[in-house]
């Protein structure tokens, strides 16, 4: 073969091995297919070599080529078919996943529901129970007497507490909660702390110790929102309370370069270890198999967790095993110029005449009787219509607390408006009681922008609300319709 002959075999052989292994990427897929394109190509180039003297060296070489091309084809075509059964796989996780989130949605759903309900009857009867036990202690002169009722108001306190709780977490599912941060005085807080926990400390023979120098107390003003800050410290304490048996609960401040370090130090029974992950679970308690409802559901560790990252307030916590624990929370320092107005003390006589709109006839007679001992007149009803009817004789309110859920499916809200619209004052104050913890029920109620309390009401909360807004200048002195320019 002369010079110009092998050039164009070499040649040929070049084309013909580039073309063989651009193959193994568009045919490997289909190993028969690069078998039925590779073999003839190869082979028959392999054959014309092994004729050719001055070439016949280049045919084994061709041939282990041959070999490695094939090789090569079915590792590739492995992995081709290894990466789309693992896509099939992913695809198919992936779906199976989406399921399985709708599921989990579905019952998370339905569990909030659930509680909502619960929450609601349940809130209904022992509203009721606690508004008769306030004008029964003020009735009540013999001790024995006295002593049964305050048994009896722990009782309804313990399970007000449990339902507290299950609301607080159903707005912190339904993203209910939100910041309203202002700057303020530590010392309200401390105030309203100590004198919501010095009984109950007293009943279990502990001391309630608030470690704070007098000077910071008086000086110090904090950044935060005051309604959760004290909600995450309640529940530290109410938490220290239960798991406490002999010596002493503190709650302290410290400060700190840019803030105050707000702690709650027990002497209890500390947290082991192994249980140190486990006590911001919902529902998970230490050391009570039993399940002793006066040690709570397990709910308040957990909702300080997530109301502390709400607030973006770091928080930690140490604890030794029959030592006792430490919980601390790091809150900003405010701004003296930016405290807003305090809540007005409560006087002894309110003098208003508030309208009370509730389907049941139980509560709206245990409002009455409050309300009168407050020096308040009251005008009840068990619907918008009788509200209305009661408004046709030319007497105005000052304030309308109504129940959420009135008759023929009605609401509070609506109930409100109505008299706002027969009285003719578009900023007649309107108070939301209501016992739903439904997350679309609770967003109604907020975008409707009246003042809400959650069933089961305290008296006292109920008094300081309605003088609260009395003083707003919301609303003017009892006055008749008839007498209104």
């Amino acid at each position: 073969m002369d010079a110009s002959s092998t050039f164009i075999v070499i040649s040929l052989i070049v084309i013909t091995c580039g073309l063989v292994s651009a193959a193994i990427g568009t045919n490997s897929s289909y190993p028969l297919t690069f078998f039925a394109f590779a073999t003839p190509s190869i082979l028959l180039l392999d054959a014309r070599l092994a004729i050719e003297e001055n070439l016949v060296a280049y045919a084994p070489l061709l041939l282990i080529y041959f070999v490695a091309t094939l090789m090569a084809s079915n590792h590739f075509s492995r992995l081709v078919h290894g990466s789309i059964e693992k896509g099939l796989q992913n695809k198919a996780l992936l779906k199976e996943l989406e399921v399985k989130k709708e599921e989990a949605e579905h019952a998370n759903h339905q569990k909030t529901r659930f509680l909502a309900a619960a929450s609601h009857d349940l809130r209904q009867p022992i509203h009721a129970i606690d508004l008769f036990a306030d004008v029964l202690e003020q009735k009540l002169q013999d001790r024995e007497q006295q002593q049964l009722l305050s048994k009896m108001r722990d009782s309804v306190s313990s399970m007000a507490g449990l339902l507290d709780s299950l609301l607080d977490m159903s707005k912190l599912d339904a993203g209910l909660v939100h910041v309203e941060r202002q700057s303020f005085a530590l010392a309200i807080l401390v105030y309203n702390l100590r004198e919501e926990f010095s009984q109950q400390a007293s009943d279990k023979h502990l001391q309630l110790n608030i470690d704070i120098d007098a000077f910071l107390l008086e000086t110090c003003f904090i950044n935060s929102d005051p309604a959760l800050l004290e909600n995450i410290l309640r529940n530290l304490i109410s938490n220290a309370l239960k798991y406490t048996e002999t010596g002493s609960i503190t709650l302290s401040c410290r400060q700190q370069d840019d803030g105050y370090a707000l702690s709650v130090r027990d002497s209890g029974i500390g947290i082991p270890t192994d249980e140190q992950k486990k006590i911001f679970d919902e529902f998970y308690q230490v050391d009570n198999p039993e399940r002793d409802r006066s040690k709570g559901i397990g709910l308040g560790l957990s909702i300080v967790k997530r109301l502390s990252h709400l607030l973006d307030h770091p928080f930690r916590f140490t604890s030794v095993a029959g030592q006792g624990s430490s919980f601390t929370i790091f809150v900003p320092s405010g701004q003296l110029t930016d405290i807003t107005a305090a809540m007005p003390e409560v006087s002894h006589k309110l003098d208003a005449r508030v309208m009370v709109i509730d389907d049941d006839q139980t509560i709206l007679e245990g409002m009455e009787r409050m309300l009168s001992n407050w020096g308040c007149s009251a005008l009840s009803a068990q619907s918008i219509s009788e509200a209305t009817a009661l408004l046709k004789d030319g007497i105005a309110p000052n304030v309308v607390v109504a129940d959420f859920r009135l008759r023929e499916d009605q609401t509070g809200i609506e109930a409100i408006r109505a008299v706002r619209e027969i009285t003719g004052d578009a900023r007649l104050p309107g108070i939301i009681i209501t016992g739903d913890t439904e997350p679309a029920r609770m967003q109604e109620m907020k975008e409707a922008g009246f003042e809400v309390l959650h069933k089961p009401v305290k008296a006292v909360r109920l008094r300081a609300l309605i003088q609260f807004v009395l003083k707003q200048g919301e609303c003017k002195p009892p006055m008749d319709m008839n007498t209104q320019a």
